[in-house]
């Protein structure tokens, strides 16, 4: 697979609530089975930029990434920035987040403001049309981070024009305590969704 450019490295959100960098997509630095995931999707397109959501099949995952997995459908007019509402959101992220997301966009579903940096990074899958592997880095205190690793993977419009759904991946590599209490901080995501 060849590197896309992504016009990014190292991105900071203005907030300071996520930093996030664009790594080669290098299976030596994809986490636990999130080589599988990768390889899966390769299975899937054949000779074509990306499989159809038709021929991408959840449950062919390994079944310790699921439920660390997200898919979002891509709205894109073409006017403005595309939106992202998730479609799919794996049941081990409803336990750290305290909520289900499905049916949310994704610029609000998440806490602290990381929502508008995670659509950067989908965005840069629709504008690449291909994988690519993410570091985030999630501050909870000044000497205290959670790292995980995201693969995105970008699912083709049934004609194959454009980038319909991305699935995403991710595994917590540094401080899952930490990371659980970012995401469950106050002011962050609350049990009722507020």
């Amino acid at each position: 697979m060849e590197d896309k450019a992504y016009g990014a490295d190292s991105v900071t959100s203005t907030m300071g609530y996520l930093e996030y960098t664009v790594l080669p997509l290098d299976p030596a630095l994809m986490p636990g089975e999130m080589v599988k995931v990768l390889e899966y999707w390769e299975t899937a397109r054949g000779d074509r930029w990306a499989p159809p959501w038709s021929e991408f099949k959840l449950f062919d995952l390994p079944p310790r990434i699921i439920p660390m997995t997200v898919v979002v459908d891509v709205h894109d007019d073409g006017l403005a920035a595309a939106r992202f509402v998730y479609r799919f959101w794996g049941t081990h992220r409803t336990e750290l987040y305290g909520r289900e997301n499905a049916g949310r966009e994704v610029r609000d579903a998440l806490p602290d403001k990381a929502g508008p940096v995670i659509a950067e990074q989908l965005g840069l899958v629709v504008k690449a049309r291909a994988p690519a592997l993410f570091r985030n880095v999630y501050p909870f205190k000044p000497a205290e981070v959670a790292t995980c690793v995201t693969l995105r993977l970008p699912i083709a419009s049934a004609d194959g024009r454009q980038v319909d759904k991305i699935a995403s991946t991710a595994i917590i590599i540094d401080n899952q305590d930490a990371f659980v209490g970012y995401v469950t901080a106050p002011g962050a995501i609350t049990a009722d969704g507020s």
